[in-house]
């Protein structure tokens, strides 16, 4: 799975916060949306946190074993096909 451009620059950004705090570990998240079926959404989500550790390790000076993949594929949550806190877990935090 490839990286889309765009999302290559903000992970370029989340690489130098990421090296910047060289002792924390790091928690990669995969995300879909709700269509399809589960099985399809579970492993779409985890080529996703895969492509993202390799990328940061081949492209951000990341050490992959630093990296942890947390696959998360869709859930309903409050009548919503989204987890609420998605956006806030995007963000690079030290």
């Amino acid at each position: 799975m490839s990286i889309r451009p765009d999302a290559a620059e903000a992970l370029g950004k989340v690489a130098e916060v990421i090296r910047s705090h060289a002792t924390a570990p790091i928690e990669i998240e995969g995300h879909t949306d709700g269509k399809g079926q589960p099985a399809y959404n579970q492993k779409l989500s985890e080529q996703r946190a895969e492509s993202v550790k390799a990328w940061l390790a081949r492209n951000g000076g990341i050490d992959g074993r630093r990296a942890r993949r947390r696959p998360r594929a869709a859930r309903e949550q409050n009548g919503q096909d989204r987890d609420p806190h998605r956006d806030i877990r995007r963000e690079a935090r030290p």
